[in-house]
């Protein structure tokens, strides 16, 4: 694709901010400036920053939604305080979505762009979802809609989000405002291409993010996906990719690092012909350092 042409359109889907944001990452990237200014993050540095990401122990008990592969998700057993789920990043599975309706009656909306026309008829004549054809992004345009202008929509509604988006979540969650974010009671985002903390220019954006997301949400669990492999930071094993599970902390009677059970019974690989990945007991020993 033409350069020009590229530029042209993230400015008029995303706006400018993730313009200048997409390029100045990318021209440090790409020239001699990487060895200054995107050096790679110590070790040292990496582990303190991912104790902010140790599973805690709650009052809450887990159980598994969806599938039993790809696309299930642990979630707190009783979900009657949801009134909709908004799920950006459909793909061709709405099993989850589905089985949050039949249990506790909870409404979903389908937010993706990126669907085939019969897979867009498909979910349609389900008559189970409300669906928006287009990408969720930072700025409304044609093909792209904004949390701004969706959570209009649930001013009074109790909502959870449910976000897989192959990669654009740092983007969104880098962007969305906090009071945007403590809209929702559970959140649950796979996470892609982790690996890119060893590196400083995206090390400060996604620990960024996570920080925003702790300030009003506990983190009550962790799944490696087994579609990618691990990355090692010291001795702790990494998943590139995974699900991640928080509830807001207005719902928590109690929290705790300490000893946990893992991988949970309900835990199951994301591809059922590959072993699992097994999540390192640096995220759940109870110790913060």
């Amino acid at each position: 694709m033409n350069i020009f042409l590229k530029i042209f359109i993230i400015f008029k889907n995303e706006g400018l901010k993730s313009l200048l944001e997409r390029s100045i990452s990318f021209f440090i990237r790409n020239t001699f400036l990487d060895s200054h200014f995107n050096k790679e993050v110590e070790s040292k540095k990496l582990i303190e920053q991912l104790t902010s990401m140790k599973i805690y122990k709650t009052n809450l008990s887990l159980t598994r939604i969806g599938p039993k592969n790809d696309s299930g998700y642990l979630l707190p057993e009783n979900l009657d305080d949801i009134d909709y789920c908004i799920s950006p990043g459909v793909g061709d599975a709405f099993e989850f979505e589905i089985n949050l309706k039949k249990k506790w009656n909870i409404q979903s909306l389908l937010i993706d762009g990126t669907l085939k026309k019969s897979l867009e008829d498909k979910i349609r004549n389900l008559n189970e979802f409300k669906f928006i054809n287009k990408n969720l992004s930072n700025k409304d345009t044609k093909n792209q809609i904004s949390f701004s202008t969706i959570l209009k929509s649930f001013e009074n509604k109790k909502l959870m989000l449910q976000m897989d988006i192959e990669g654009s979540e740092y983007n969104i969650l880098n962007n969305i405002s906090e009071s945007h974010l403590k809209r929702f009671n559970y959140i649950v985002i796979e996470f892609h291409d982790f690996d890119q903390i060893k590196k400083n220019l995206l090390n400060k954006k996604i620990f960024g993010i996570i920080d925003k997301i702790n300030k009003y949400f506990t983190l009550i669990h962790i799944h490696p996906n087994n579609c990618c492999d691990v990355f090692k930071v010291s001795s702790i094993n990494i998943p590139n990719v995974f699900e991640a599970t928080y509830v807001n902390n207005s719902l928590i009677n109690f929290k705790k690092l300490e000893k946990l059970n893992f991988p949970h019974p309900e835990d199951s690989p994301n591809l059922s012909y590959k072993k699992e990945i097994l999540l390192d007991n640096f995220f759940y020993n109870g110790k913060s350092n």
